[in-house]
């Protein structure tokens, strides 16, 4: 870094979100490593010295799902690849957020693992199913008085909400049929089942069923779909959105965006901070005269940088312990080549001007990183045998090379 780009950097450090909270968005900003929380990892997206552009803070409505286990490991490996069940086991029980507005079609299903024939309201409450099947008359005794309601056998319900009583303090289910709304007490003996349901939904669908938690699966999701920006992490997303997801609830959650140049790809990558981890991130502010200076230099260096609304709609997975930062590429920068069999490549014809301000700091790395292996996805006429090796043994090789590297690196720049 030369010491003329070093000189506009002597403004006080403060946090990445308390620069991000400013009013002279956007802004460009150094991060300082001697501040940084080593809790979290974050994949090495912050060195020592990074220069980013920040877009400033966003309330991002997200989805709280937790991974579960197929319904049945002969048909997922049919419907997908031999090992897919072993690399999707990986990640089973692990909690993540994904974007509530990803446009993805879904079906709620049933429970994996669990029967689903019920004895009391209590296990379908733990359960939620999206229907039931009646096998004998039960009678619905509304709280707090009211008229009972005789439910026939062979009625199927729709599982509406969990409530809580105020007089009795007790847990009701409500469920309708017909036009009919009805409610039974969590200790009520039935003789339900859980059946399944069709019809296709949407994530903003069911925040607004507000049903609780809620078993579902996405409908055929694509590589397309998926925004991370290294290969293996977009893996573990389509794994992971392939099978059946239990949505705990929905949350906003604010987040820091900002935009990272990406030498060896000759683009730009979209950083997504979790403003509990830009608490953690001390940074200085890049210094201009005016704000024709300004305005100059961001366009030079990041004229391709627009178009944010893809965080907010497209598949992309948040690590909640703790919450990471994750690292993304933009569709409007990278495309999915189908014929290639690969992930998002970068676009042609990106405008990205080398700086000699700068130095690139994924040289290093990608000199002595293993490459990380592409997914094919089923779909597609060229696939081997070769991409359907597990990729959990590899992965922890590329993490232990990449931590050697990571405190090689930062040794050399220290010597600097």
């Amino acid at each position: 870094m030369s010491d003329s780009l070093d000189d506009n950097y002597h403004t006080p450090d403060e946090t990445l979100l308390e620069a991000a909270s400013g009013s002279d968005i956007p802004i460009i900003v150094r991060i300082n490593e001697t501040y940084q929380n080593e809790d979290y990892d974050d994949s090495g997206w912050f060195e020592d010295g990074l220069e980013i552009m920040v877009e400033g803070v966003r309330s991002i409505a997200y989805a709280r799902i937790r991974v579960l286990d197929v319904h049945n490991e002969k048909d997922a490996q049919k419907a997908h690849y031999d090992d897919f069940v072993g690399e999707r086991q990986m990640f089973l029980d692990q909690v993540y957020l994904i974007p509530m507005n990803v446009p993805l079609k879904l079906k709620r299903v049933t429970r994996p693992g669990k029967s689903t024939k019920y004895t009391s309201i209590a296990q379908v409450i733990e359960d939620m199913p999206t229907k039931l099947l009646v096998h004998k008359d039960v009678i619905s005794i509304p709280p707090g008085g009211g008229q009972n309601t005789l439910v026939p056998a062979n009625t199927v319900l729709t599982v509406k909400r969990v409530f809580t009583c105020s007089i009795d303090t007790a847990q009701y289910l409500q469920c309708s049929f017909q036009s009919k709304h009805v409610s039974f007490k969590d200790t009520l003996r039935v003789q339900f089942s859980a059946i399944g349901d069709d019809s296709l939904y949407t994530m903003r669908y069911l925040q607004m069923a507000n049903v609780f938690p809620t078993v579902f699966e996405f409908q055929n999701p694509k590589p397309d779909d998926v925004v991370h920006y290294v290969n293996y992490e977009a893996n573990v997303a389509l794994t992971v959105a392939e099978g059946p997801l239990e949505l705990l609830g929905t949350e906003h959650l604010n987040v820091v965006i900002a935009w990272k140049r990406q030498h060896e790809a000759k683009s730009y990558s979209t950083l997504v901070i979790p403003e509990s981890r830009a608490r953690t991130l001390m940074v200085q502010k890049q210094h201009f005269d005016d704000k024709f200076t300004k305005n100059n230099y961001m366009q030079r260096k990041y004229t391709a940088c627009t178009h944010l609304d893809f965080v907010s709609d497209k598949l992309y997975l948040i690590p909640q312990d703790p919450p990471n930062a994750v690292c993304l590429k933009s569709p409007n920068l990278f495309f999915y080549d189908p014929k290639a069999c690969r992930l998002r490549v970068a676009k042609d014809g990106i405008t990205f001007n080398p700086s000699t301000d700068e130095e690139s700091y994924d040289s290093d790395y990608a000199e002595i990183a293993p490459p990380i292996p592409e997914r094919i996805p089923i779909i597609c006429p060229q696939a081997s045998e070769i991409a359907k090796k597990k990729i959990g043994l590899f992965h922890n090789v590329h993490m232990e090379i990449k931590s050697l590297f990571k405190k090689r690196f930062k040794s050399r720049r220290r010597k600097r």
